[in-house]
């Protein structure tokens, strides 16, 4: 082990490296074997080092095992909202438990009110290991990443609330234990779903960009309108930036450009796209609705300048789908090249024209899938700004196209409370944001414009 722990990237806490052992109890003499491993590692020149323990198989000694904390390890030790008697198998022969994990997450947050010092928060996204005890196995059921986000959020509070800055640990189990259930990774349910939940609950600890930032400020205080249109991009990924900074170089003197940008950007990354786009307004806002929340905020900046044309760009990634970035390429292209940006500001000079996007852009509310997951969110936010709907309504899928300000009034309107983008879980489909995507005709109609899908 001492060769790993000397190298830069093990987990250290205050400098010192961190030693986990799962199961201490199998050890002869736990507190003689502590103190020999302590001893050891200082003549290896490692230093003092950290030592835990974990809760499997009920350990809860630590203090007087020699370690210095022990670390929660879900499911070990749960021993509440058991419901295997109100569950109802899949197999005559099952024999094991279910419990319910709303409950467990209820139970764990308020556990750690009363927890010892050196106790360290664990939790689990889900846990199923009926794949390695056929018929006997422990399942807790109603996992989801909204719950784990919120059991992760209250332990990553503890955690911060009870350990000296720098030191707080919270440890999940696991990343990749698919035989027993409990994963990070994606899968074919949720997609990226528990990532993402990973992220929200981390990010009241992230480092995050000022909306003042003095780039941002410089950038509004050079800034002047030298075209009745402008791109409203939504710069989420920061390795994208010199991509479409080349492709918007070609039309400079056609459109200006509205830059949007995620609070969880780097300065160095602000700095770049600075750079990459000089005569750019810049206005640093949270991702909420992916790239919806920013392109309103965008939208509402585009209006108060005088904007009256806009085309809405995003750094689309569609990690979901194999074609992804080549989907990107195909819809950015077609929309902001020479020769399109020029038929989009010629066909603009009709004033009832809304929405102007490439016929391969085109796809109805009738089309199969399209409505699958999305008809809740369609069907609420159509009655929140009175739009009519059918199957034959259009949409620019992709959620890039050009449009008229003016004619985008009704999205204006609503509120954040209104629109609810809720928690970002990654979804492939169904939130918001795909709602607002297939609402974007009957939007530009509500107004009394129209849309093409001619371009």
């Amino acid at each position: 082990m001492a060769r790993y722990m000397a190298d830069p990237r093990y987990l250290r806490v205050g400098g010192r490296p961190v030693l986990v052992v799962y199961r201490p109890d199998l050890l002869p003499d736990p507190k003689t074997t502590t103190r020999l491993w302590r001893d050891l590692a200082r003549e290896l020149g490692l230093g003092e080092i950290i030592l835990h323990a974990t809760t499997a198989f009920g350990f809860s000694d630590h203090a007087g095992c020699g370690f210095d904390g022990v670390i929660d390890f879900p499911p070990h030790g749960v021993e509440v909202a058991e419901i295997t008697s109100k569950a109802r198998p899949l197999h005559d022969d099952f024999h094991g438990q279910v419990y319910d994990y709303g409950g467990v997450v209820q139970a764990k947050l308020r556990a750690l009110a009363t927890a010892e010092p050196g106790f360290v928060p664990g939790v689990m996204p889900s846990w199923d290991n009926q794949a390695r005890k056929p018929g006997g196995g422990k399942a807790f059921h109603g996992s989801e990443p909204a719950l784990y986000q919120d059991w992760l959020s209250g332990a990553l509070a503890h955690a911060r609330r009870t350990r000296p800055p720098g030191e707080a640990l919270v440890f999940v189990n696991a990343w990749n234990e698919w035989g027993e259930g409990a994963y990070l990774e994606p899968d074919r349910w949720f997609g990226h779903a528990y990532l993402h939940a990973t992220r929200a609950a981390m990010a009241p600890y992230a480092r995050r960009v000022a909306a003042d930032h003095p780039i941002v400020a410089e950038a509004a205080r050079a800034f002047r309108r030298r075209s009745r249109a402008a791109v409203l991009l939504h710069l989420y990924y920061p390795d994208l930036t010199d991509w479409f900074a080349e492709r918007l170089a070609r039309i400079h003197d056609q459109a200006d450009v509205i830059l949007t940008a995620p609070e969880t950007w780097s300065e160095a990354n602000l700095a770049a796209a600075r750079a990459a786009f000089p005569n750019a307004l810049i206005i640093v806002t949270p991702n909420r609705g992916r790239d919806l929340g920013p392109f309103l905020r965008a939208l509402d900046v585009a209006r108060e300048h005088g904007f009256e044309v806009f085309c809405k760009l995003h750094t689309k990634r569609s990690p979901h789908r194999a074609d992804g970035d080549t989907w990107r390429e195909t819809l950015v292209d077609g929309l902001v090249g020479p020769a399109a940006t020029r038929r989009a500001l010629e066909a603009f000079e009709d004033e009832r024209l809304g929405l102007l996007a490439a016929a391969t852009a085109r796809m109805t509310l009738g089309e199969p899938g399209v409505m699958a997951n999305n008809e809740t969110h369609v069907k609420r936010l159509a009655r929140t700004m009175n739009l009519s709907i059918g199957p034959a309504t259009p949409f620019a899928a992709g959620s890039m196209f050009w449009g008229r300000t003016e004619a985008f009034a009704p999205l204006l309107a609503m509120s954040v409370e209104d629109i609810d983008f809720g928690v970002e879980l990654g979804r492939a489909d169904g939130t918001p944001a795909h709602a607002i995507e297939r609402l974007t005709a009957a939007v530009v109609a509500r107004a009394g414009y129209r849309a093409s899908f001619d371009l």
